[in-house]
């Protein structure tokens, strides 16, 4: 009996030990993930503002009137790819894809036959969600975007202005002390675009 007693209390001894263990496992990842939400924060901002950035061609080519040139567009591709991808985490397959999807803008500007954007900007307005798992955090958030740009109507570039709200997805993992860009689905305004391509107007920059 007084072994069994004893098992018993050697049992019951072994669970609460589990259950502070767990307990302060789980209360220092809440306090790291605490933590690490302004830096979170931060970087999905600085890379909206980055990214709204280069999705503008250089001011001198913003006309419509004067097609940049090659060498010029080529040294302005590497500019925006050294800026933004250094945001993204440093792995091939997730940086070649994202450099695509950013140049895809430009490229469609610098055809001159749609519209030139003359500015753009994202504000953050809410953040609908961040959600931990593993290493990697996901962001969704809503943003307000606005801006101005050049539509081309037969031939004749019209001013004109936006203002969307969309909302947006970036997942981030830890790299070097830092949070990387894994992936990232940003709202992106609807000029430009045919009615069915409205309803999928996001752009996204990785897999």
């Amino acid at each position: 009996m007084i072994d069994q007693i004893k098992k018993l209390n050697r049992g019951v001894a072994i669970f609460f030990v589990i259950i502070v263990i767990v307990s302060i496992y789980v209360a220092v990842t809440i306090y790291d993930q605490k933590s690490d939400m302004p830096e979170i924060k931060a970087t999905c901002q600085d890379f909206l503002d980055t990214t709204s950035k280069y999705s503008l061609l250089p001011t001198d080519y913003q006309t419509g009137e004067e097609a940049i040139p090659d060498d010029v567009y080529s040294d302005y591709l590497s500019e925006m790819d050294d800026a933004i991808l250094a945001y993204y985490i440093d792995d091939d397959s997730y940086q070649s894809y994202a450099k695509t999807q950013y140049e895809s803008i430009l490229d469609q500007q610098k055809a001159g036959d749609s519209y030139i954007l003359l500015d753009l900007s994202y504000d953050i307005k809410n953040y609908d969600s961040i959600s931990f798992y593993n290493d990697l955090v996901t962001v969704t958030f809503t943003t307000q975007v606005t801006g101005t740009y050049l539509q081309n109507e037969y031939g004749v570039w019209n001013e004109a202005t936006f203002s969307e709200n969309g909302s947006s997805t970036i997942t981030l993992a830890p790299e070097g002390g830092k949070w990387k860009i894994e992936y990232a689905n940003i709202c992106f305004p609807s000029i430009g675009m045919s009615a069915d391509e409205v309803s999928s107007q996001n752009i996204t920059y990785s897999y």
